[in-house]
């Protein structure tokens, strides 16, 4: 059911979302179809890198983006700024599916800068319910639940047992959403992140005024950028295709004839525990 990528100026459209690209190459925004609530805006606000350093917040400043080059299934970004004293790069490129990968290099130049922290911040719609978290194969290494409710930091990434001691409270997948819709980050490994015991890699914070944010705590302890430090990851918007006509009634695998459904369209009871996973 894919169709071919439509995109006027930084607005990406695959099939079923809208994804719009800001002058950092993150994304800025994004709207997602499908479900009873139809078109919705699934960000607050624009997924951000923010820098600590002596204590102040920066973002990236100075930025400017182009389209690099574009076909019916895939659209080149590039994008250049400054952060923290480092010049930071993006080279992104969205497929046909609504992947959309992103090559991150920070840069010192000719001066080492020292980071306190510096994180990725995803900040979801008002209407996620849902976490899903990826560290291993078993189930005590990953996490499906309702997001905690209350305020500041709900969960972090510590909660889950260590896979390989190198890899520390290290996520490669996350998703925030619900039986609708959501995002999801996946990145293939730590490599150039700064992992520390007493920051997690990954925290779901609610802040005031309602949503929820997945900040990816990037560099979670201080870090002297004496060299340059690539970050590649991607975010993917759901769904990626349309639901077949009678998805409330197919059976995956056995001969199970009884299905229960949410109004989020969770499948409670049947030869599945959920129903979004095989369609989005």
């Amino acid at each position: 059911p894919y169709t071919p990528i439509r995109f006027e100026g930084l607005a990406l459209s695959p099939w079923g979302r809208t994804y719009t690209v800001s002058k950092s190459g993150l994304i800025e925004k994004i709207k997602a179809a499908g479900g009873r609530k139809g078109d919705e805006e699934i960000l607050r606000s624009p997924v951000s890198l923010e820098a600590v350093r002596d204590g102040k917040v920066s973002g990236i400043e100075n930025a400017s983006v182009e389209v690099k080059a574009a076909s019916d299934d895939r659209i080149d970004i590039s994008a250049k700024g400054s952060i923290g004293g480092a010049a930071v790069s993006v080279e992104s490129h969205l497929e046909f599916d609504g992947w959309y990968n992103v090559r991150m290099t920070l840069d010192p130049g000719g001066q080492p800068q020292s980071f306190d922290c510096l994180s990725l911040n995803i900040p979801v719609w008002e209407r996620s319910d849902t976490m899903y978290v990826q560290r291993g194969d078993g189930l005590s290494e990953n996490r499906t639940d309702s997001i905690p409710e209350g305020k500041g930091v709900v969960w972090d990434s510590r909660d889950l047992p260590s896979v390989g001691k190198e890899n520390g409270s290290f996520v490669p997948v996350a998703f925030a959403g619900n039986g609708d819709k959501g995002v999801w980050f996946f990145a293939v490994d730590s490599r150039n992140w700064t992992l520390s015991p007493d920051k997690a890699a990954l925290e779901f914070v609610r802040p005031d005024g309602g949503g929820v944010d997945m900040r990816f705590n990037i560099f979670a302890a201080k870090t002297l950028l004496d060299k340059p430090r690539t970050i590649e990851f991607a975010m993917l918007a759901t769904p990626v295709k349309p639901y077949p006509e009678n998805y409330r009634h197919r059976c995956w695998y056995g001969d199970t004839k009884y299905y229960s459904h949410s109004t989020e369209g969770y499948r409670t009871y049947g030869s599945s525990v959920d129903g979004f996973e095989l369609y989005r």
